[in-house]
């Protein structure tokens, strides 16, 4: 597909694409020979493609779908995965990319969507009798969505003697921005260790802190596949804030499972 025929795709979704094809020296700390996000603000703000020069054969990309009344399309890279992404915008016109798994089977924009849904979502959906053309609201009686977030009713919880309820906790993925929850109570999970997007186990934060060049204060103690259980108003920089009258679970949407995920970049 030309790069003219591209363009005029997203600027029927909202934004320009800006393409850019770098140097190699550009690309030597990188593991991809592309990669695609968003770039800029307000006005100015554009999805931006980027290309290494120096790749032995330059990606070819398709448009599988384009949805202007959904402000989305579904974008193919034909790398070695067939690689799927999500370009779209949100509540406020910032624009967002997601990388698809590979193996939910998406071929469109409305199954792209599905194919971002964890299984719990899907099943509280299904329970729900969510009906087929309100499946990518943000609100539904299955469940509720902020950002990469999907919150489902847990209509059975209760709060045990021994459950902490923690006051405007956040919550994020490794490499987002925090949403915060003004109650929140966890149910198991594992403690780790991060700094950054450095996330290790407690055996080896042990294992570490034996060295004396390893600095213990810059690491912050988390809790790993954890069960969340928020109520109240969630918040996020840059979302709608949701008020949850009653206890929900929160669940993340499966772009972390997606092996292209490292394709995707933040620019500002």
């Amino acid at each position: 597909m030309n790069i003219s025929t591209l363009e005029r795709h997203f600027v029927k979704i909202g934004k320009g694409l800006k393409i850019e094809v770098l140097p190699e020296r550009n690309w030597r700390m990188r593991s991809t020979d592309f990669t695609l996000d968003v770039a800029g603000s307000g006005k100015n703000e554009v999805f931006h493609l980027s290309l290494n020069e120096g790749a032995k054969d330059l990606p070819e990309i398709q448009i599988l779908d384009v949805r202007p009344d959904e402000k989305a399309l579904l974008l193919m890279v034909r790398d070695e995965h067939k690689s799927k992404f999500l370009c779209g915008m949100d509540e406020f016109n910032k624009g967002y990319v997601a990388a698809i798994p590979l193996n939910r089977g998406a071929t469109n924009v409305k199954t792209a969507k599905e194919a971002l849904k964890p299984e719990a979502v899907i099943e509280s959906q299904s329970k729900a009798g969510v009906k087929e053309k309100h499946k990518n609201k943000r609100k539904t009686k299955g469940w509720i969505r902020q950002g990469e977030w999907f919150f489902v009713p847990a209509p059975d919880f209760e709060v045990r003697s021994n459950d902490i309820i923690c006051n405007n906790e956040p919550f994020n993925r490794t490499g987002s921005r925090n949403h915060t929850a003004q109650q929140m109570v966890r149910r198991g999970g594992e403690l780790v260790y991060q700094f950054g997007i450095q996330v290790i186990s407690a055996t080896e934060y042990n294992r570490r802190i034996k060295d004396p060049k390893f600095h213990p204060q810059m690491w912050r103690q988390s809790t790993e596949n954890a069960t969340f259980y928020v109520k109240g108003r969630i918040t996020a920089p840059d979302h709608s804030t949701l008020v949850l009258n009653d206890w929900h679970t929160v669940h993340s949407n499966q772009e972390h499972l997606a092996p292209t995920r490292n394709h995707v970049r933040f620019l500002d």
